[in-house]
C-alpha cells in the first residue's frame, strides 16, 4: 500500500494522503464492528487501522463514547 503513495506525483500527494486517511478511518470502523462480532477471537488490526486507533485513543473520553455508540 505504501508503494502506491511513494509513487504518487508530488502535486497529488496531499490528495493521496487525504484518501489514505479516509480509507483508514472507514476500515477502523469496520474493524471495530468485526472485533465486536468475534469476542473470542483475537483480531490484530492492520497497520493503517492501528494508526487511526492510537490517534483516537489520545482522547480517552471521546474514544470511550465512540466505542459505546459503534459497538452497542
Amino acid at each position: 500500500m505504501m508503494n502506491y503513495y511513494e509513487n504518487v506525483n508530488e502535486d497529488d500527494k496531499p490528495g493521496a494522503v487525504r484518501r489514505f486517511l479516509i480509507n483508514a478511518e472507514c476500515r477502523y470502523v469496520l474493524y471495530l464492528k468485526l472485533y465486536n462480532s468475534q469476542p473470542t477471537v483475537k483480531i490484530i488490526p492492520p497497520w493503517d487501522v492501528a494508526i487511526i486507533m492510537h490517534a483516537h485513543m489520545l482522547s480517552p473520553f471521546h474514544f470511550r463514547n465512540v466505542l459505546f455508540r459503534t459497538l452497542l
